[in-house]
């Protein structure tokens, strides 16, 4: 995108929309996570990639009356419907349509109709504890590229482990092979979330699948003295 092809109103006002927006995902960096942010449109995901749940804003224009508005991308669209929506709307509406997306997300995350749910929950505090994000800027910033390389070495190790023994894990496979394919467009909060929401689940499967996978972080990543990880027990958590 060319920025001097663009009315000075469409960059400023959509310069000071994206910077909300980035405010907004920066305090709510444990659920969500910006994997597209450039040619005046922005894009964020629910840091679970599985879930499809995406608000994108883009396109913006000047509309009648002389303001900007700007196409949005949002699912779910509401509580009761799970099918994707697009509409045009100014600033304000954008923000609130955001923000509402945002509490809806919340409120799956929350909701634990089974046992199976609260302790996936609760193996994902513990490892999030574990293993610390450092980097003050980790929402707006991603990885150098040998640390994204390592990450997506670690992922691939870990999809071979899993398709040779676990292949009836699917939905895990396929949720490390999506991690894998956004190294590149993420953050390093959505990455490191990603990670944590991961090594979580491959936990639920069992002490010998954790153990084994937890190798093959250390090899990858903990080993190779990567600073966006510290630890507080990780040896004994990934012995």
């Amino acid at each position: 995108m060319n920025k001097y092809e663009q009315p000075l109103i469409v960059l400023s006002e959509s310069t000071g929309l994206f910077q909300e927006i980035r405010t907004i995902v920066r305090q709510n960096s444990d659920t969500i996570y910006i994997i597209e942010d450039e040619n005046l449109a922005i894009k964020i995901i629910h840091n679970i990639p599985l879930s499809g749940f995406t608000f994108k804003v883009f396109d913006p224009k000047i509309g009648s009356s002389a303001k900007v508005t700007w196409k949005c991308y949002k699912r779910p669209y509401h509580h009761i419907d799970l099918k994707p929506r697009q509409f045009e709307n100014e600033k304000k509406s954008v923000l609130s349509q955001f923000t509402n997306w945002i509490d809806l997300i919340k409120q799956y995350d929350a909701s634990n109709p089974n046992l199976g749910d609260k302790i996936l929950k609760e193996y994902e505090e513990e490892i999030a504890e574990n293993i610390k994000l450092i980097d003050e800027d980790a929402d707006i910033t991603t990885f150098r590229i040998e640390i994204q390389i390592a990450v997506n070495t670690f992922y691939e190790e870990a999809i071979k482990y899993l398709e040779e023994h676990q292949p009836e894990e699917q939905e895990l496979i396929q949720e490390a092979k999506l991690n894998k394919d956004a190294i590149t467009t993420s953050s390093k909060q959505g990455i490191w979330r990603g990670l944590v929401k991961f090594m979580a689940r491959v936990r639920k499967i069992g002490i010998k699948e954790f153990q084994e996978i937890g190798q093959l972080f250390k090899k990858e990543l903990y080993k190779k003295g990567i600073s966006f990880l510290i630890s507080k027990g990780i040896d004994l958590f990934l012995s």
